[in-house]
């Protein structure tokens, strides 16, 4: 059992260096301990909203269920609700063009980290200078991969690439991924959107995250991916697993959140 584990998270989003409208949102809420990352598809006044509704609704439920307790069955209710009302805008406001987004949430409960997801954006843990891609994409080229008719190495050049084969808001009936695996201290966890790892290597994301502050962590991320010409909006939200003792700085304090167990 973890006993006086603290918390850390740190989260930005950037329009990236292209794009003039920024489809992605994030969700930080470190009190029950969950955070969201959503990646917006369909164009302005689209993408953008719909990937709002998402976390907007999520965050509904989450004050709603706060007392009462969170479950993994209320996070799922949240993001049922947010298809519905996703689908909904696309008929009223849209003339019926598809507004959609990707979904990973993050909910640690006592010490054990859910994940839930649809479509490519990621999740991951990093631990021991080991990168682990714990979500599994929902596109065109895993499918490839599964029919053995792309290997992984070729799945990472294909043109189909970005091709997702689920999302919020797309279709009536969605199916919600999750796994569950124990919290470590040490390890970092990672939230991020397609304009990321679009932009850098799993190699690349590594080397990043090896540094003891989840801040300087994030922020080298975000840099990098920047560097790189982001093609596409960028958002992540970084995760730490610490012992109290080992956080000194006021900065550090303002992040925490404790977790017992």
């Amino acid at each position: 059992m973890l006993t006086e584990i603290v918390l850390q998270s740190f989260g930005q989003t950037h329009v990236g260096a292209v794009r003039k409208i920024n489809e992605d949102s994030l969700l930080e809420y470190p009190e029950q301990n969950i955070w969201v990352v959503a990646d917006g598809m369909g164009g302005h006044e689209a993408g953008d909203v719909a990937s709002q509704i998402l976390v907007e609704t999520i965050n509904t439920y989450i004050n709603e269920h706060a007392y009462r307790g969170i479950t993994v069955n209320v996070l799922k209710q949240a993001i049922l609700t947010a298809n519905e009302k996703i689908i909904a805008y696309s008929h009223s406001q849209l003339a019926g063009k598809t507004a959609g987004t990707t979904i990973v949430l993050l909910w640690i409960d006592g010490n054990t980290a859910h994940w839930l997801w649809a479509g490519d954006s990621r999740g991951y843990c990093f631990y021991h200078q080991d990168l682990k891609q714990i979500t599994r994409d929902h596109s065109h080229v895993n499918e490839l991969i599964d029919q053995g008719v792309l290997s992984a190495d070729e799945a990472e050049k294909h043109p189909m690439g970005n091709v997702i084969t689920r999302a919020i808001g797309v279709v009536e009936d969605i199916e919600i991924d999750h796994v569950t695996h124990p919290v470590i201290e040490g390890e970092m966890l990672l939230l991020c959107s397609d304009g990321l790892t679009g932009e850098l290597s799993d190699a690349s994301i590594a080397q990043q995250l090896q540094q003891h502050s989840v801040i300087n962590a994030g922020s080298s991320l975000m840099h990098a991916a920047l560097g790189k010409g982001a093609k596409d909006n960028v958002t992540l939200i970084l995760v730490s697993v610490s012992r109290q003792s080992q956080l000194n700085s006021a900065e550090d304090d303002d992040l925490t959140v404790p977790l017992f167990s």
